[in-house]
């Protein structure tokens, strides 16, 4: 999902020095630090687009300003590990944090495909995730394998329907130096899988729902798609960064590949944004 994308560029971590100029310097503007600040708080303002829900042929353009926060406890975390996280395991290569997702709601009157189904409300994830780093950590670069089980939910926020579970495996790589010391990078794959009742909200076709070109269809759980994403952040200076992000997802040989609803066999998302760092406390965060 390209709200993950996005949350995940803004936990890339920032340097302590001001971002050298960029025409002169030789020394990289990530520098590692032994202990960074404790809280960090900030504004984003992200402009971006997604599929409607996924496979989807339509989608939506939006514009959000968003307040982020860095925190760096001694278990519960929201850094540049990206997201917010909770280190109940901390040993060796292994780590067990606290996974979320989310995916923005659709409304079916603007989706050709849905006319006349009922809305799809705000998703939200949440559950263990294992990470295992394949690198050692604080290397300078990040190379990682994440292992997800999520609960996934639906809210209008007048109410709340847990609609299932997913697993999310996916291997993520972070260059905090790409090309130019105040570039980096981010590349990530991930397959998802999920239980029957996740892919029936986004794929199954009622009777009361038929049309002439909606015939009915019955959802099955299994193989949602293949995700491939792409993150570029550039610091232009201490409390500056610029992002843009990608994010492709194939639906080639998932579970309800023939869903009248599945439109797309590949589909796109974007984002593109500005963070601003606004405060950094005196006290320093836990390793």
């Amino acid at each position: 999902m390209i709200i993950v994308l996005v949350l995940g560029l803004c936990g890339l971590g920032w340097s302590k020095e001001e971002a050298p100029n960029l025409l002169t310097t030789s020394e990289p503007a990530f520098e590692k630090e032994e202990l960074k600040p404790l809280w960090e708080w900030g504004m984003a303002t992200i402009g971006l687009w997604t599929p409607d829900y996924p496979g989807a042929e339509q989608g939506k353009a939006r514009f959000l300003p968003v307040p982020w926060f860095y925190y760096r406890g001694p278990i519960f975390r929201a850094d540049e590990g990206g997201g917010f996280r909770g280190r109940f395991l901390n040993k060796s290569h292994w780590e067990l944090d606290l996974s979320l997702g989310a995916a923005f709601p659709a409304d079916s009157e603007d989706n050709e495909a849905r006319r006349g189904m009922e809305n799809l409300d705000w998703i939200f994830e949440i559950g263990p995730k294992a990470v295992y780093f394949i690198n050692p950590r604080g290397s300078e670069n990040s190379f990682t394998l994440h292992l997800p089980f999520r609960v996934v939910s639906s809210t209008d926020f007048g109410r709340l329907d847990v609609r299932g579970y997913l697993i999310e495996p996916s291997i993520n790589y972070i260059d905090k130096v790409f090309i130019h010391p105040s570039l980096g990078v981010s590349y990530s794959t991930s397959a998802t899988f999920a239980t029957r009742s996740v892919n029936e909200y986004f794929y199954e076709v009622s009777p009361e729902e038929v049309l002439q070109d909606r015939p009915i269809y019955r959802a099955q759980g299994g193989y949602m798609g293949t995700h491939f994403s792409l993150g570029f952040f550039w610091q232009v200076a201490r409390n500056w960064r610029f992002f843009a992000a990608w994010s492709g997802t194939s639906y080639e040989g998932v579970a309800n590949v023939d869903s009248p609803l599945l439109k797309k066999k590949w589909t796109n998302a974007g984002a593109v944004g500005v963070l601003w760092r606004f405060y950094e406390s005196d006290s320093r965060g836990y390793q």
